[in-house]
């Protein structure tokens, strides 16, 4: 039996915004890494207003990415719930952007600590 032609569009659409989910949780995995590397680097080289930039830049970047998440997770629960149920609780949460998040204000901190 086939399925009907909409859910075969929500299926697709789903599938696409599952893509853009993961290439932004990967955008968030490479600011993570700068915003972690900031504090390590700026030990080494003293230099700390630049170090503290990448920090910042890399907190920002990361909660516009956790914004965009956000928007895409409520279309994608909208989605979801029409195709079949909704995902359950702990999967509508950005685990990546909050760790990512956390990582970069302690490496701020760190900065103005160790300077």
């Amino acid at each position: 039996m086939a399925m009907p032609v909409e859910k075969e569009v929500l299926l697709k659409r789903i599938e696409y915004l599952r893509d853009v989910q993961r290439s932004l949780e990967h955008g968030i995995e490479i600011a993570i890494i700068y915003g972690f590397a900031a504090p390590i680097l700026n030990s080494l080289f003293r230099m700390t207003m630049l170090f503290l930039g990448i920090s910042i830049v890399a907190a920002i970047v990361i909660a516009i990415l956790l914004a965009a998440i956000a928007i895409i997770q409520r279309e994608l629960r909208y989605l979801w719930r029409e195709v079949m149920k909704d995902p359950r609780w702990w999967e509508k949460i950005p685990w990546i952007g909050i760790v990512g998040l956390i990582i970069c204000l302690s490496s701020i901190v760190l900065i103005l600590l160790t300077s």
